[in-house]
């Protein structure tokens, strides 16, 4: 099987292990922007920017049928 556009062989157990990791890394990337973002009152436009970058990742979260739970 070909995971990730890579054209190398892996086998199963391996490619699932390779997305686990993948999204333990990117929920931490969440909780380090989430934390960025409440403790950047002293900069404004940073917390701003911040507060749009988890926008745009909770809905793409939405979109990809990520996030558990019922849609509104």
């Amino acid at each position: 099987m070909s995971v990730f556009g890579t054209g190398h062989e892996i086998d199963f157990l391996t490619a699932q292990t390779l997305l686990a990791k993948k999204q333990r890394v990117a929920d931490g990337v969440k909780i380090l922007l989430d934390v960025a973002k409440e403790s950047a009152d002293w900069f404004p436009p940073l917390k701003s920017a911040l507060g749009g970058v988890n926008a745009l990742i909770k809905h793409y979260e939405v979109l990809i049928g990520r996030v558990d739970g019922p849609r509104a």
